[in-house]
């Protein structure tokens, strides 16, 4: 089903990285998951039929700019190692000034951001996809997840819902980090469906698996479907 296999990027450590090599060989890793907020920021579009794709909603990506940069200094600032912002927040302005300020501070705060790894931009709505960003310490684009499964609500009724997903799982990007393992991504309901990014767990033998979501029902939506697929991995 699958065009592409996925690309496997070694996250490259160098030799003046002590505290990333650190948190490395200590085998503790901070990971820091970002609720974002409450407030409303999209809005659903019909297309043709049930199918619908994501809109934002006037004067969010400036508000968001500034909330997504404050909390990536509160992630900072708690040593985070990793860090994950939800599904559907990080629009290209939101990803773009994450990407640049991660950036700027690797050259003139390094310390900063001396212990982190990676930043998963979340993902955005972008021409027909639902698109996550994976960022390296210094803000390099590391490869793309592009999710798979379409959410889909009430099907087979007069009000249901499909995600309107033109090239799903276009693009599959595996981080490899030396003394670590592989790190995987996948959005939301690519793990409640257990769909094609369980089965590539399988091949990959992940060490991380980590996924930003839309959605209120951790328990009931992700806690059991995770444990199966921790369960066939290890």
């Amino acid at each position: 089903e699958i065009k592409t296999p996925p690309r496997i990027v070694k996250l490259a450590l160098g030799t003046d990285d002590s505290e990333r090599k650190r948190a490395v060989e200590r085998k503790e890793l901070r990971v820091s998951i970002i609720p974002f907020a409450c407030r409303e920021m999209t809005q659903i579009e019909q297309d043709e039929g049930a199918f619908f794709h994501i809109k934002y909603i006037p004067g969010y990506i400036e508000w968001g700019v500034n909330r997504a940069l404050t909390l990536l200094y509160k992630a900072l600032e708690e040593k985070a190692n990793i860090i994950i912002f939800p599904e559907f927040v990080c629009e290209r302005g939101i990803q773009k000034a994450i990407q640049e300020e991660l950036e700027r501070l690797s050259w003139e705060s390094p310390d900063k951001t001396a212990g982190l790894l990676l930043v998963i931009a979340g993902s955005r709505w972008d021409d027909g996809n639902n698109i996550a960003d994976i960022l390296g310490y210094d803000g390099t684009l590391l490869g793309r997840q592009y999710k798979y499964e379409r959410f889909s609500k009430g099907e087979n009724r007069a009000d249901s819902l499909i995600e309107n997903l033109k090239d799903p799982g276009k693009e599959c990007t595996i981080v490899e980090i030396e003394n670590v393992g592989n790190v995987m991504t996948g959005i939301c309901r690519d793990i409640v469906a257990e769909s094609y990014l369980a089965r590539l767990t399988e091949i990959f033998t992940p060490q991380f698996l980590l996924v930003p979501a839309w959605s209120p029902s951790v328990y009931k939506g992700f806690k059991g479907q995770m444990e199966r697929i921790t369960a066939r991995n290890f």
